[in-house]
């Protein structure tokens, strides 16, 4: 056996293919010719016995299937080992001059437009490499010049209207969109391409793609394109093919940003739903008689000295917890949850999903001085930047599927529709999954940098300072200076020159890591179970500490370099998280009837375990907390299932 396919680094030479793709389809065209020849010599010979041809055309198929099975398992294996070997660095997109707005275009569709004629034009490349035998035969008439395959239909070749229309030079222009931009999933890919562009117009600013995506996600796409298109009659494996390309990255992608298969069941609410009220520890609760508990404030804390209590415990696995959809968020969860355990299913045997939990691997911090915690930020940024790319590229991935389905179903030989409808349905449950995927993706990244679990287990580990009753606290708790200094130094990294991501991208980490304090501060103080009305205090005021210490004007005065770094714009979002925090920690004052009435007003809004926290410190006993539990648990089934 020959080997099809070579490499030079990075590149794949697939010369030997083409030519294995082209003699093919040249079997193809001359079993097509030879099959038409049976009515010109057999006129008038009953069809009973007369040989159809069809043990003929299933040798053909077996040898086509083969060549199939051939590009698929090189697919397969190339695209493993290039993501496995892949730096994950952001590169310019793979376009011939310079990218700018032209006719008044808006710098996203211009990114749309030259991301989508790169695959095109890979395509175009090798269909005018072609040379056609048969149709230099005795049995086929053409027009000197032709160059294009001739039409597979079964044809009289004997027949002097025999002609073909010129498909190939119907291309479309490199100055527009191949495809409608008004449809609906083209808006889509051009919206979000805005949003990660920003106001990035540079150049060097558009580093959107990985080497993985230009050098073999989208030259595999265009090379079953070519093959769909010479051979149509194994057009349902090639969409197999397509759909396996397209499961490796998506899988990939999320099992590197999520960091195991326990993380990705934990995001995606399988077999972990609503799991804190099965593991919920009542031991952990100090319950207290209703009167006189509500003195003062109606703080539901006893104002007198307890021995103090060991830390509450988390879980194994808290940064995947926060980052979990919300309720009011979840409405396209079940899709995606259906979504991604198909694309596993179908790679089971194909790729081994285990082997990429370390491929992107978190730093260690080896010792507490000021240069090797920059050191440490640096290392952190790096990942980040890194498991953002993987995330991001999910983008381009959904405008590659977008295009080989349109190419596919434009093309005019007869295409099995059973595959066709697949297809298609395929995208648009990729589409459908698409924004929901991204807010898990960029979450879990975030959470991961920041060190969350680490930083909820410092709030808990306070342990009695949250519970002292004498003593009122002038300055927030240490961990929240040492969190923004260390958030303050990714975002000198972001903006660095070395960085060189386009502001929107930028904007999106940014944003996210910033919310990720806010979800580990509440997740800490909700795990406080035992708290006074000053460690409630306290919490508001690491809670405006950390407020502080993220805005812009904070960050400037930690960042004192010359020239001035880029600040980040302020953000009303921001504000809205501070809120909710500041609301949850007020609610701990009311009295247990109106605390209860805001959780069901606002459960939508808050993780389970959260709000079961609240509710529980309702309670005067443990068998009205187990009242409690069922009825917060009843809240979110009642909300899944409506």
């Amino acid at each position: 056996r020959k080997q099809l396919f070579s490499w030079e680094g990075d590149v794949c030479i697939d010369l030997e293919w083409f030519q294995d793709l082209e003699g093919l389809q040249e079997v193809l065209a001359l079993t097509h010719q030879f099959l038409s020849l049976g009515s010109q010599f057999l006129m008038g010979v009953p069809l009973e016995i007369v040989n159809d041809g069809s043990m003929v055309q299933d040798k053909l198929n077996m040898c086509l299937k083969r060549h199939v099975r051939t590009l698929h398992v090189e697919t397969m294996n190339s695209l493993g080992g290039m993501l496995h070997r892949e730096d994950w660095k952001l590169v310019p997109l793979p376009c011939n001059g310079h990218l700018g707005k032209k006719d008044g275009k808006d710098m996203s569709e211009v990114v749309v437009r030259e991301i989508s004629n790169y695959i095109l034009n890979i395509r175009r490349r090798r269909l005018s490499s072609f040379t056609y035998r048969s149709q230099n035969n005795s049995f086929f008439k053409t027009s000197e010049g032709y160059k294009t395959p001739p039409d597979t239909k079964i044809r009289n070749p004997f027949a002097a209207t025999a002609t073909v229309s010129n498909n190939a030079e119907t291309t479309s222009s490199p100055e527009c969109l191949p495809f409608d931009g008004m449809e609906e999933h083209v808006s889509t890919i051009v919206r979000l391409v805005a949003d990660l562009l920003g106001a990035s117009d540079s150049q060097s600013s558009l580093n959107l793609v990985t080497k993985s995506m230009v050098y073999g996600i989208l030259p595999w796409c265009a090379r079953v394109l070519v093959m769909i298109e010479k051979l149509p009659s194994i057009y349902q494996e090639g969409c197999q093919v397509l759909t396996n390309i397209f499961d490796l990255y998506i899988t990939t992608a999320f099992r590197l940003c999520s960091g195991n298969a326990a993380n990705e069941k934990i995001l995606l609410g399988i077999d972990t739903k609503h799991s804190c009220f099965e593991t919920v520890d009542l031991s952990d609760y100090d319950f207290r008689s209703p009167s006189p508990g509500f003195g003062g404030f109606g703080l539901r804390s006893q104002q007198v000295q307890t021995p103090p209590k060991p830390p509450t415990s988390v879980s194994a696995n808290p940064e995947a917890e926060l980052c979990a959809l919300l309720p009011g968020e979840s409405d396209g969860l079940s899709r995606l949850q259906g979504f991604i355990r198909d694309a596993q299913k179908s790679l089971q045997g194909i790729a081994k999903l285990d082997l990429v939990d370390n491929w992107i691997k978190d730093p260690a911090m080896k010792d507490d001085t000021a240069t090797c915690e920059e050191e440490f930020a640096a290392a952190t940024t790096d990942v980040l930047t890194k498991r953002t790319a993987v995330s991001l590229n999910l983008v381009c991935l959904s405008l590659a599927a977008h295009l080989v389905t349109t190419e596919l179903s434009d093309m005019e030989e007869s295409m099995d529709s059973s595959c066709d409808v697949q297809l298609n349905a395929y995208r648009d449950r990729l589409f459908a999954s698409l924004p929901p995927f991204l807010t898990l993706l960029n979450r879990i990244n975030a959470v991961r940098a920041i060190r969350g679990r680490t930083v909820v287990q410092k709030i808990v580990s306070l342990g009695s300072v949250w519970e002292e009753s004498k003593k009122l606290h002038e300055h927030a708790n240490d961990y929240v200076d040492s969190l923004c200094d260390f958030m303050a130094l990714i975002w000198r990294c972001l903006v660095s020159d070395a960085c060189r991501l386009p502001q929107g991208i930028v904007t999106t980490i940014w944003d996210n890591i910033v919310r990720a304090g806010y979800m580990c501060l509440l997740d800490g103080f909700s795990k406080v179970t035992t708290c006074s009305t000053e460690g409630r205090a306290l919490m508001s005021m690491d809670l405006a500490s950390y407020f502080s210490g993220v805005s812009p004007r904070s960050l400037s005065g930690k960042l004192q370099v010359d020239p001035p770094l880029p600040l980040p714009a302020r953000n009303d979002q921001h504000v809205e998280w501070k809120g909710r925090v500041d609301t949850y920690i007020k609610i701990y004052y009311f009295p247990p009837k109106d605390a209860l009435a805001w959780v069901k007003e606002n459960y939508q809004h808050h993780l389970p375990g959260h709000s079961l926290a609240l509710a529980l410190s309702t309670a005067s006993s443990a068998q009205e907390a187990k009242k409690v539990a069922k009825w917060v648990k009843q809240l979110y089934d009642q909300g899944d299932n409506g």
